[in-house]
């Protein structure tokens, strides 16, 4: 059984607050998850982009408040840089590139390597990397790998998934 989404009064890293190992609610997932893609529309509206999404970048204080960290200035990505919980896999294989969080100048950079990926393609990647631990409690590696965790997560949400990822 999946573990009720948990918090103390005070804020807390969401890497804290997470069940070792356990999956949470749907409901809990996805309402995260969905706040947190509010927090990223309104950096890409204001051409920003994030790149650094995840678990140690979430502050939680209760089931309706999320707070995602800053941006960093810049974020490297491809080659040594490509690890599945950050890099989407059309990143994957490229030579590295050091991403601003400026839409446009990452736009450039992607271009001028040969890359079409749109850099907002990155924060998304990132979300459909989160909302696979919240709901296996396990890193997207064991759920590319491992087939009966991902028969385990509801079939409503595998396609979104899937798509976030872009491994389907």
């Amino acid at each position: 059984m999946p573990a009720p989404l948990a918090f103390a009064v005070a804020s807390r890293r969401l890497a804290d607050v997470l069940p070792r190992g356990q999956p949470w609610r749907l409901a809990d997932s996805l309402g995260l998850v969905a706040r947190l893609a509010e927090h990223v529309e309104a950096l890409h509206q204001a051409g920003r982009t994030h790149r650094a999404i995840g678990i140690e970048a979430v502050t939680v204080a209760g089931p309706q408040s999320v707070q995602l960290d800053p941006p960093p200035a810049a974020r490297r990505f491809g080659a040594d840089e490509a690890d599945p919980e950050f890099c989407p896999p059309e990143l994957a294989g490229v030579d590295p590139l050091t991403l601003p969080e400026s839409i446009a100048a990452a736009t450039q950079i992607l271009r001028r390597n040969g890359c079409s990926v749109d850099p907002r393609r990155i924060d998304v990647y990132q979300l459909g990397v989160l909302l696979c631990r919240l709901l296996t409690g396990k890193p997207l590696r064991a759920y590319l790998r491992e087939p009966l965790i991902k028969v385990g997560i509801s079939p409503v949400v595998r396609p979104i998934l899937d798509q976030a990822l872009g491994y389907d």
